[in-house]
């Protein structure tokens, strides 16, 4: 059995292994690229509800018209439903993605 040591964790990857990443290369490049893009919109969504939330506020506490006031009412609530929709499906996300970890775990020991 030969192979070569990963750096990072001392484990012995097998030829079979670097076999399959080698055929399968393509493919995670596609699926790391897919993540990165993911986050990126999730961190843009973060940034964007939670801004337009602070602007609304600000509007808010300070508008004294009822044109202003409608406006900083809607960038307000807008703002507050997308930053917490992005902290939703962030959390739900990385609960998915740890309990498909945690089934395919409970799947290896049987």
């Amino acid at each position: 059995m030969t192979g070569s040591r990963d750096p990072e964790s001392g484990r012995l990857i097998r030829d079979e292994e670097l076999d399959w990443v080698a055929d399968h290369l393509g493919e995670l490049r596609r699926s790391v690229s897919k993540h990165r893009i993911r986050n990126q919109l999730l961190w843009s969504g973060l940034a964007i509800g939670l801004a337009a939330h602070v602007v609304g506020y600000l509007l808010k506490s300070s508008a004294t018209g009822e044109p202003i006031a409608v406006l900083a009412d809607v960038l307000y609530t807008l703002g507050y439903a997308l930053w917490t929709g992005v902290v939703v499906v962030a959390l739900g996300r990385d609960h998915s993605s740890h309990q498909g970890a945690a089934d395919q775990h409970g799947a290896r020991r049987l």
